[in-house]
């Protein structure tokens, strides 16, 4: 556990809300359950919540794989990366980020998130994964195209070539169930983080 994850953690264990300035980055692959896991941590904190998919969909006017087709992916990882400068830059709120499954991969993204806030690897296992996104592929850019021999492959290249970004995470939290217990082993963490102060 680093420093930073237990100083942060300490806090919003104690309080809930009273911290000043908190920002908490979820990372994984898609369908690990960032967006999900988000809104519900931000609720139990009193945060706020960014998707960042939904802000650069909102922002372009059309829906990721729309922007991928006729941008690239190389355009849509420069709107990712100036998304998160823009994050990392407000100082007024306290935030969850829900980041895109390639985002933490890009750049220097992690080093950001790991400087300027604390960093939570949602780890959901290739079986999982490949189960919540056979009947939601049509809805994700980079694995639409693909039969299911082609997911289960896609996600474990991919997995095996971002998990070394992933595992620099402060604090991995597996995520092959529901939501709430997810949410349940985060925040009993935060009390364990409280209690070793």
């Amino acid at each position: 556990m680093t420093i930073a994850f237990r100083a942060i953690f300490v806090n919003f264990a104690d309080t809930y809300s009273d911290c000043k300035t908190v920002k908490i980055f979820l990372i994984g692959f898609m369908a690990a359950g960032k967006s999900t896991v988000g809104r519900a941590l931000a609720d139990r904190l009193g945060f706020d919540l960014v998707d960042t998919d939904i802000v650069i969909e909102e922002r372009m006017g059309k829906p990721l794989a729309e922007v991928v087709a006729t941008r690239g992916e190389e355009f849509f990882r420069s709107l990712e990366s100036a998304l998160l400068d823009e994050i990392i830059a407000s100082d007024s709120v306290n935030i969850v980020v829900a980041c895109g499954g390639g985002m933490p991969c890009f750049g220097d993204n992690m080093a950001k998130m790991l400087t300027h806030g604390t960093v939570i690897y949602l780890q959901s296992s290739e079986e999982a994964l490949f189960d919540r996104l056979l009947g939601d592929k049509q809805h994700r850019f980079l694995i639409c195209n693909k039969n299911a021999d082609e997911l289960s492959e896609y996600i474990r290249t991919t997995l095996a070539l971002r998990s070394r970004y992933y595992c620099k995470a402060d604090l991995i939290v597996a995520n092959n169930g529901t939501a709430a217990d997810c949410l349940a082993d985060i925040m009993r963490r935060a009390e364990l983080a409280r209690l070793l102060r």
